[in-house]
């Protein structure tokens, strides 16, 4: 599947409305460090950034990192990680300068708790995060979704191989955009998962 990661703000903040990936950069950046709104923007407040995002330990931060800040593992260790969402989002609601940011599927089921403000990336466009964006590959945060299987497992496993089929098909049902929030795999994306599948067994 598909996730549109989302950055967020508190629903107090009225100034940030979009940021560019060269300002998430700087924000998250080892080296720039600014400390304030104003820091980035002369135009918004000179109020002390606080951050939330994903723990050092999940796909989220490895993804963030590499394709915000432009080098994995190079980012700025201020802030508040976690593996949990709701923590995330507990964070930034919690904090009128509050900043952080999380996966879709979280914030499409959660929209009041945060704010959700728009990316700009190389089309200079302002996009905000969603489905159909990501889908189009016009959101600059929509990143791939993967999960692994141990190929020495599946080649003596029946009941894995027919779990791994179950799931690369229902991966590309309605529900997992409609009750789970990430943009379902496309028909030519179930098929060559199964093809892949295949030439494992």
């Amino acid at each position: 599947a598909t996730d549109a990661l989302t950055v967020v703000v508190n629903n107090e903040n009225d100034w940030a409305e979009s940021l560019t990936v060269d300002q998430l950069a700087e924000i998250w950046s080892a080296e720039a460090q600014p400390e304030t709104w104003a820091d980035v923007n002369s135009d918004w407040p000179d109020q002390e950034f606080n951050l939330f995002g994903a723990a050092t330990t999940s796909g989220t931060f490895d993804y963030f990192t590499e394709a915000v800040v432009g080098e994995e593992d190079s980012i700025r260790d201020d802030y508040s990680g976690t593996e949990r969402d709701d923590q995330i989002a507990a964070g930034v609601a919690g904090d009128t300068a509050g900043f952080g940011y999380l996966p879709f599927a979280y914030y499409v089921n959660n929209p009041d708790s945060v704010k959700a403000i728009s990316v700009i990336g190389e089309s200079g466009e302002a996009v905000a995060p969603s489905l159909e964006a990501a889908q189009r590959g016009e959101y600059p945060l929509a990143r791939p979704l993967f999960f692994y299987v141990n190929n020495n497992k599946l080649a003596d496993d029946p009941t894995l191989q027919e779990f791994v089929r179950f799931y690369i098909e229902q991966a590309g049902a309605d529900f997992v955009a409609e009750q789970i929030g990430y943009v379902p795999s496309s028909d030519d994306q179930v098929q060559s998962n199964l093809d892949k599948l295949e030439e494992q067994l």
